[in-house]
C-alpha cells in the first residue's frame, strides 16, 4: 500500500539518499527529508520533485510522522534519537550510535524508557548470505564454532568520490576505516557468535589521498573462547568481502561480493557453494526498510537493538584505544 507510513529521513548525505530510495521501493511509505544543507536539498528536489523537504527538524516536526530514519553524522545520532522518540516516533538509527561511550548507557536508557521501537541500521543483518550462514550455524551444521576470519577490501575513491570532503576525513566526526567499516565487521561477528570481550589492533594510513585518517586496520579478537581476525582496507582495486566461521565439524563462508554462501565438511575437501539470486545494494537496503516498517507495525523485533549496538561501539572504541595507546611491539631478534 503506497503511503501506508509517513517516514521522515533526517540527513540527506550518501546513506540518507540510499534510505530514501529504499523506503520508496517498499511502496509502503510516503517519504520526506530533513536536511540543513541547501545544496543537498536542491539535489533532492531535482531528483525527487514530488518529495517534501525541510531545512530544520523544528519545521519537520510540525507535521505528523509515524516513523523516522536518522542518517546524520554519528555524533548527532543519540540526541536526535532522544528528541524523536520523546514525540513517539519509531526510529531506524544509522550506526554507530555515537563516537564515545562515556555516559552512553544512560542516554540509551533515556531513549529506551520511552518504549518507542528503535532499530539500529546494521544492514548486513538483512543480507541473505549472512542470514544463511547464521541459520546453518544455529542449526549446528559445523558443530562448535572455534574461529572467525573476516576480510574486506574495496576502492573507496571509486565508490564514494566525495569521501575526503565528508565526515570520513575526521576521526572526531566518525571518519577513518575503524569507525567507518570496522564497526560493520564487529557486528557481523557478534551477530554470529556473540559479543567481543577482548581485542588488540593495528592500523595506519597507507594509501588514500586527501586524508590522513587510517585506511587499513587489522584486529585480533576474542568472542569468549572463539578466536577472531578481522582485516579491512579501503583502497584495493578488486573488491573482496568474506567472513568465515570454522567449527570442530566444518566451516561456513559468506561472500558478499559474489553473493553466495558456502559450507565445507570434508577434511582437505572443497567448498560447496550456494548461489543466491542477484542482489544489489538498493534491494539490500529495501529489505532492511521492510524489516523496519514491520518493526514499526510491531510485527517484528529489531535485528539490532540499542544494547547490541552499544556492545559493538565498545569494540570499536577498544580498537581505537589499542591503536592509539599500544606501548610497544614485541620484537624478535634475528641472528
Amino acid at each position: 500500500m503506497e503511503g501506508e507510513h509517513r517516514v521522515l529521513v533526517v540527513g540527506a548525505g550518501f546513506i540518507g539518499r540510499v534510505h530514501v530510495e529504499a523506503l520508496r521501493c517498499t511502496h509502503r511509505a510516503d517519504v520526506a527529508v530533513c536536511e540543513t544543507g541547501e545544496e543537498q536539498r536542491r539535489r533532492l528536489r531535482a531528483d525527487f520533485p514530488e518529495m517534501e523537504t525541510f531545512a530544520s527538524l523544528d519545521d519537520a516536526l510540525r507535521r505528523p510522522w509515524n516513523a523516522a530514519v536518522i542518517a546524520t553524522p554519528a555524533h548527532t545520532h543519540l540526541e536526535l534519537g532522544r528528541r524523536l522518540t520523546a514525540t513517539g516516533i519509531p526510529l531506524l538509527m544509522e550506526k554507530p550510535l555515537a563516537l564515545v561511550t562515556d555516559g552512553l548507557a544512560d542516554r540509551i536508557d533515556a531513549v529506551s524508557a520511552t518504549g518507542v521501537p528503535v532499530m539500529v541500521g546494521f544492514v548486513f543483518r538483512c543480507h541473505p548470505a549472512l542470514a544463511a550462514i547464521r541459520s546453518e550455524l544455529n542449526a549446528g551444521r559445523i558443530g562448535l564454532p572455534v574461529q572467525i576470519v573476516g576480510r574486506r577490501g574495496a576502492h573507496l575513491p571509486s565508490r564514494r568520490p566525495e569521501y575526503a570532503s565528508t565526515y570520513y576525513a575526521r576521526r572526531e566526526h566518525g571518519g577513518g576505516v575503524v569507525q567507518d567499516m570496522r564497526v560493520m565487521s564487529s557486528t557481523r561477528g557478534e551477530w554470529l557468535v556473540g559479543p567481543i570481550d577482548r581485542l588488540m589492533a593495528d592500523a595506519a594510513h597507507l594509501r588514500l589521498p586527501k586524508v590522513t585518517v587510517e585506511d587499513t586496520v587489522h584486529v585480533v579478537a576474542r568472542h569468549g573462547t572463539i578466536l577472531a581476525n578481522y582485516t579491512v582496507n579501503q583502497y584495493q582495486h578488486v573488491a573482496e568481502f568474506t567472513i568465515d566461521v570454522h567449527g570442530n565439524e566444518g566451516s561456513l563462508r559468506a561472500d558478499f561480493v559474489s553473493n553466495r554462501w558456502s559450507s565445507a565438511s570434508v577434511p582437505d575437501g572443497e567448498w560447496s557453494a550456494q548461489a543466491l539470486p542477484p542482489f544489489d545494494r538498493l534491494q539490500w537496503f529495501t529489505r532492511q526498510a521492510h524489516v523496519f516498517l514491520d518493526v514499526v507495525e510491531k510485527r517484528a523485533t529489531p535485528p539490532c537493538s540499542l544494547d547490541q549496538a552499544l556492545n559493538t561501539l565498545r569494540a570499536v572504541r577498544a580498537t581505537l584505544e589499542s591503536i592509539d595507546h599500544s606501548e610497544a611491539w614485541s620484537r624478535t631478534a634475528f641472528l
